[in-house]
């Protein structure tokens, strides 16, 4: 397992650079104003991607129940450290960002915890040879795979970039708010698309699998349904008790934003299966034609409609972008001799 050490190094090297160019675009965008808060982006960085990386290793090897417990001590950590700092009167923006690093950090020591008893995994420096790392195809088949995931990401956050030219910032933050209530129903297939792409890569039958897979999803979908349902008729009631009534507009963002959140979630469960197929390209080439359609029509319809039309157009891209990916996977997945 040598070949994985390398990796292993090769990642460390990566991760230093990702941290010096992250500290770079802080300071190009938002300026050095808040140091408190640039260290513990700067310190949650490496810990992160440690988590994310080591998580791709167990995938490998199915450990499946490792990868769940990964997923909830993240959130449980952090949900944990703002509870305790609300109850003694310490919750801050500053104090908020460091039960972020830490964790992080209880995250990263978990996964190298259980990653550690895995054959070859190691971070070793000694009789290193970079001549036998796979670079340049790690380097394209890291493109290839995550590109996608890049452009899929500008769709959900240009809105907020075009809000800026044209509403006030308290505008803005009413409408990430929104934004951020109605993602919620996206933590149900996170972990799910990852454990999906490792099955569909080792399936024997492919072919088999997607067809269960697009059945089971399906209904997975409709069994949702009542959940979208509760959150459209309390999400005014928890915004303004978690946020206050200055936040009640957001509301009608989450209202406006669910049904394409919803499908979004059997994007994320099917573009699982069509990755593994080595078809990466299809969603980058979907979200890439429907990423572009947002922006012009955000600078259309912001200028008069301005949070409420953000929110319209994502719905409408999210759905136009599903449904074009679904006639794919339908045509060339399902139905396909």
């Amino acid at each position: 397992m040598k070949s994985l050490n390398e990796i292993n190094v090769l990642f460390t090297f990566s991760n230093a650079f990702l941290v010096a160019l992250s500290f770079f675009l802080i300071a190009l965008l938002q300026g050095l104003d808040n140091k408190y808060i640039i260290v513990c982006i700067m310190l949650s960085v490496p810990f992160k991607l440690f988590t994310n990386y080591t998580s791709s290793v167990a995938l490998s090897y199915r450990l499946i129940a490792k990868l769940n417990i990964t997923q909830a001590i993240n959130t449980t950590t952090i949900f944990i450290f703002i509870c305790l700092l609300a109850l003694f009167d310490f919750l801050t923006i500053e104090t908020y960002f460091i039960s972020v690093v830490f964790g992080n950090i209880a995250n990263a020591i978990y996964t190298f915890h259980y990653a550690n008893k895995i054959d070859g995994f190691e971070i070793s420096f000694k009789n290193l040879n970079f001549k036998n790392i796979p670079s340049r195809l790690i380097l394209l088949k890291g493109i290839t795979y995550s590109l996608p995931l890049f452009i899929y990401g500008i769709n959900y956050k240009i809105d907020i970039i075009i809000l800026n030219r044209f509403v006030s910032s308290f505008s803005v933050g009413v409408y990430s708010q929104g934004v951020v209530f109605a993602e919620l129903l996206w933590q149900i297939p996170t972990l799910l698309s990852t454990i999906i792409f490792s099955y569909s890569v080792s399936s024997k039958n492919s072919k088999e699998f997607s067809i269960k897979l697009w059945k089971n999803s399906l209904l997975l979908m409709i069994g949702l349904i009542p959940i979208v349902l509760l959150i459209f008729f309390t999400c005014e009631f928890f915004i303004v008790k978690f946020y206050g009534i200055e936040f009640i507009e957001s509301a009608k963002v989450v209202k406006l934003l669910l049904p394409g959140t919803f499908l979004i979630i059997l994007f994320n469960i099917l573009n699982g299966d069509l990755s593994a197929k080595g078809k990466p390209h299809i969603s980058l080439i979907i979200f890439t034609l429907t990423g572009i359609l947002n922006i012009l029509l955000n600078i259309v319809v912001i200028p008069y409609y301005e949070i409420y039309g953000a929110a319209l157009i994502s719905t409408f891209t999210y759905i136009l972008a599903v449904t074009l990916f679904l006639i794919y996977y339908y045509k060339n997945v399902i139905t396909s001799k």
